[in-house]
């Protein structure tokens, strides 16, 4: 009965190619995004679910909120979100267009030109979120002055307990990428091949666990696909071993 609306989430390509724009970058989280939005009385039959208590007895629940799972519930959360940027763009155009253009579900990332732009735009950010009772959470940046002006609390995970004046900032993960902060680069693990059998599905294996939505690394990339290629030609078995010239490629 569940339907997913239309699709407005933002390009996940578009916001990390406008998060490398300029030199001072941040990222945030929205707290439990689609708990923040209510579902009207009269939808609430469509949520409707069993729960057995610790006695065998079972109960009928409806849902208040939207649910992370069901189909409506993306689409509803990011109308939600840019209704809410939409009805307070007098308060800060910079942060209106923000959460209308640099958030992909719940994950928010954008660059600015300084210091300066970063904290205003922190502060508009967190004004505005509150106007709709929508917290925000593991902020990062890759300038320790703006990381400086964010509440401990409120600052992503691996860096709430590094002494900013002191320690090098950590690497985090952003939409899926591994962002270094201290070097503001983004770094690609490659899965340790030893532990991967040397057989056709070890190699997609391998293959897949390489997340680059942009294709930084693709010509990296499609050596290991060419090898793949040449193995799945030849009719091998999944758990068949390749040859000592593919293994060692």
């Amino acid at each position: 009965m569940l339907l997913p609306g239309p699709d407005h989430i933002n390009s996940l390509l578009g916001i990390l190619i406008r998060f490398r724009r300029e030199p001072v970058a941040i990222t945030c989280n929205i707290q439990q995004m689609y708990y923040n939005f209510l579902v009207v009385p009269e939808h609430r039959d469509y949520l409707r679910f069993l729960w057995m208590n610790d006695g065998g007895e079972v109960k009928e629940f409806k849902m208040n909120v939207h649910l992370f799972g069901a189909t409506s519930s993306p689409g509803v959360a990011t109308f939600g979100l840019r209704r809410l940027a939409n009805d307070y763009k007098s308060l800060s155009p910079l942060a209106s267009k923000f959460l209308q253009n640099e958030f992909y579900v719940d994950d928010g990332v954008t660059s600015v030109a300084t210091a300066e732009d970063a904290k205003g735009l922190i502060t508009a950010l967190r004004e505005m979120c509150s106007k709709g009772n929508i917290g925000l959470h593991k902020f990062l940046s890759n300038n320790k002055e703006v990381l400086a002006t964010v509440p401990i609390s409120e600052r992503g995970e691996f860096t709430k307990a590094i002494d900013l004046l002191t320690e090098t900032l950590p690497s985090e993960r952003t939409l899926g990428m591994k962002w270094c902060l201290e070097t503001d680069t983004f770094h690609f693990g490659i899965p340790e091949l030893q532990n991967k059998p040397s057989t056709k599905r070890g190699a997609l294996s391998t293959i897949a666990q390489i997340y680059d939505p942009m294709g930084l690394i693709s010509p990296l990339v499609l050596k290991g696909k060419q090898i793949l290629q040449k193995v799945v030609a030849s009719e091998q078995l999944w758990d068949q071993l390749m040859c000592s010239d593919d293994k060692q490629k």
